[in-house]
């Protein structure tokens, strides 16, 4: 059965990276010193913990990797429930990605796990901002 979005698996993947990224930053939030900060040993710029707790790094009182979740949800539900808004959507996922990075800015440091988010989010709405889902037509004869 052929699938009705194009480059669905791809996009299903970068949903479940982000989600996961997502998650990491949450655990960073929670536990800074058991969780892990990729590259953090090589580059003195990359420091999690200094971004998920510095100001900024929570929006009405829950963790951006909360939102983020929440974005992807609501992301494909507007993909395929109501696409009229899907756009409105889009532009409410790049306007977080610049919100997270401006922060990042601020502190003068990176977090790996939400720059693999906010990319996976930005690559996401660029593969199926210019697609539709497409509705399969029902089969008279069948009774359904």
């Amino acid at each position: 059965m052929a699938s009705s979005i194009p480059g669905r698996g791809t996009a299903i993947g970068l949903t479940a990276i982000a989600a996961g990224a997502a998650v990491a930053t949450l655990w960073v939030n929670a536990a800074p010193r058991t969780a892990g900060c990729p590259g953090s040993t090589v580059l003195p710029v990359i420091n999690c913990a200094a971004v998920v707790s510095s100001a900024g790094s929570h929006l009405a009182g829950l963790p951006l990797g909360v939102w983020a979740l929440f974005w992807l949800l609501g992301y494909w539900g507007a993909y395929r429930y109501a696409p009229r808004y899907h756009r409105y959507w889009s532009l409410l996922g790049i306007g977080g990605v610049v919100y997270a990075w401006s922060k990042e800015w601020a502190v003068h440091h990176l977090c790996l796990w939400c720059t693999v988010t906010q990319v996976a989010i930005l690559v996401l709405v660029g593969m199926t901002r210019w697609t539709k889902p497409v509705k399969t037509p029902r089969n008279k004869d069948s009774g359904c």
